[in-house]
């Protein structure tokens, strides 16, 4: 049997994975982002873990993902970023 939350926590690597090739960031770069203003920091292991789905953003910084797409998209023009960033490329 599934576990219910499998299918969600395989949706959440796929959006940081994707979130971070539509801004053109690597993992540190993301674990940097994500550290600013953050009591504790976020290394670049833990990046790798969640896109690789051994773990998951608890959710303070699941928040700090969605408000760096949106001040990303401000600054890109891109309208949505939470939305762009979750949507298929042109090849996938």
């Amino acid at each position: 049997m599934n576990h219910p939350n499998r299918a969600r926590i395989k949706d959440l690597a796929s959006y940081i994975r994707r979130f971070r090739e539509r801004y053109d960031l690597t993992q540190p770069d993301l674990a940097e982002l994500l550290s600013a203003g953050q009591e504790n920091s976020v290394s670049v292991s833990t990046v790798q873990r969640w896109e690789y789905r051994k773990r998951t953003p608890p959710p303070y910084l699941r928040l700090a993902l969605a408000q760096i797409a949106a001040k990303l998209s401000r600054e890109t023009g891109e309208g949505d970023g939470i939305r762009q960033a979750t949507e298929p490329g042109e090849d996938g």
